[in-house]
């Protein structure tokens, strides 16, 4: 679950730029 929260985490700062 660590990539899972990491990866949402990630993509949710890149679609805010």
């Amino acid at each position: 679950m660590s990539r899972l929260s990491v990866s949402n985490l990630i993509a949710k700062v890149v679609s805010r730029e």
